[in-house]
């Protein structure tokens, strides 16, 4: 797990990220409901948020918005991260620019929402690597438990997939989320939402 001082930086990171080479420097963030905005910046909010990592468990990202006609590149922000962070451990290792990062009801920054994001994009890419172009599948959260699970569905030639199975559930088992491995029919009409995505090694 990441240690708390690390948890600290990270969300300080987050501060320097939006406030680098873009806001004057008497500019302060100002938290709101969850979200941080910057006058002057391109960015309109964003968070840490930890995803799962094999290795060390889990490692920071950040989820941006930006201002509507504001324009910036993710490797602009990450060089940023690294040009002006000091504590290693607390530069995120990945930015995703969101056209929308999610809310809830009330308002505030949906942080269930972006984790939950996060270990579908952790598990897509251990499917993209080990399926190819051999079978298509589905990857979704499934939050109604008490952890969110992560759900794969394959649609694989019989013979192929008793292997395939067996790969990714030793890829996907070296993460700490809960993991389960079922065989159907697969098309892109069963992607109800950004939550779930559909693949054939894309």
């Amino acid at each position: 797990m990441i240690p708390a001082r690390t948890r600290l930086l990270c969300s300080l990171t987050l501060g320097v990220l939006l406030l680098a080479g873009c806001a004057p420097k008497s500019g302060t963030p100002v938290p709101v409901s969850g979200k941080v905005y910057y006058k002057g910046t391109p960015l309109q909010s964003g968070l840490i948020v930890f995803t799962p990592d094999a290795a060390k468990g889990e490692i920071p990202i950040v989820y941006v918005q930006l201002k509507a006609g504001a324009t910036a590149t993710t490797e602009e922000l990450l060089a940023r991260c690294r040009e002006r962070v000091q504590e290693r451990a607390a530069v995120p290792v990945e930015v995703i620019i969101a056209a929308q990062i999610p809310l809830t009801a009330i308002g505030k920054i949906n942080k269930p929402a972006l984790r939950a994001d996060a270990m579908l994009r952790v598990a897509r890419r251990q499917a993209d690597a080990i399926v190819s172009n051999s079978a298509r599948f589905l990857v979704s959260v499934d939050e109604s438990g008490t952890r969110p699970r992560v759900k794969l569905t394959l649609d694989a030639p019989e013979g192929d997939a008793p292997a395939l199975k067996g790969k990714l559930e030793a890829a996907l088992g070296r993460f700490e989320f809960e993991t389960s491995i079922d065989f159907a029919p697969v098309n892109r009409a069963n992607c109800a939402d950004s939550r779930e995505t559909d693949g054939r090694g894309v």
